[in-house]
């Protein structure tokens, strides 16, 4: 199988609700996606990070890779890490 990545900006980033967005009828087609990606990955600048929108696209498990600023705090950084979730920051 080839991989297939899934590469999300959400509205709302958060360790506790996962990657979520405004939208529910995004929401429903991002989680499509998800469902057909080896890897799923979010890009977020880190202000938006610990933001929370109504829309679940998926729980903090459900993300492989966050990918965002050197602006990340500690605290949220740990967050990510301890729920498996490799953190890039640039």
């Amino acid at each position: 199988m080839l991989p297939g990545w899934a590469f999300i900006e959400a509205c709302g980033k958060e360790v506790e609700r996962g990657a979520t967005i405004i939208e529910p009828n995004e929401a429903v087609a991002f989680r499509c996606i998800i469902r057909h990606a080896t890897q799923v990955i979010i890009v977020a600048y880190s202000h938006r990070i610990t933001l929370v929108s109504p829309a679940l696209i998926c729980p903090v498990t459900g993300i492989d890779i966050l990918i965002t600023d050197s602006r990340i705090t500690a605290d949220t950084l740990s967050g990510f890490q301890a729920n498996c979730v490799q953190v890039n920051s640039v």
